[in-house]
């Protein structure tokens, strides 16, 4: 028994410009859906749009905004008692456990808590 949804969800840029050439040799969109290996419903979305470039997918926002970055990374860049700091978590400075972070997302979390930490206290430690 084969599965009634296509493996994958989003169609490339060149599938979505073969379904619009067979649309406009007036098949079905049955026909073309079986022709491509998808779904009805992308068939018809695709046609909708009417062109071959997909959308840009709009995604989460950022959290901080560039100048938010820019300023944490200078600060960061500024002294070595600033990187110290930046990788510490505020509230267990002595924790030597920290530095052995290496995830990309947990180094911008502690850079981003020291961010905003130095910012409630207006630059004091």
């Amino acid at each position: 028994m084969t599965p009634s949804t296509p493996p994958h969800f989003q169609l490339t840029r060149d599938e979505r410009l073969q379904i619009l050439t067979l649309r406009s040799l007036n098949m079905k969109y049955e026909d073309i859906a079986k022709h491509s290996g998808v779904s009805i419903r992308q068939v018809q979305l695709a046609c909708k749009a009417g062109h071959p470039t997909p959308s840009e997918r709009s995604g989460r926002p950022l959290a901080m905004k560039d100048e938010e970055i820019d300023y944490l990374i200078r600060f960061i860049t500024s002294s070595r008692y600033a990187r110290y700091h930046a990788i510490l978590d505020p509230h267990q400075r002595a924790t030597p456990a920290c530095f052995l972070r290496s995830d990309s997302m947990q180094l911008f979390n502690l850079f981003s808590t020291t961010f905003l930490t130095v910012h409630a206290n207006n630059g004091q430690h």
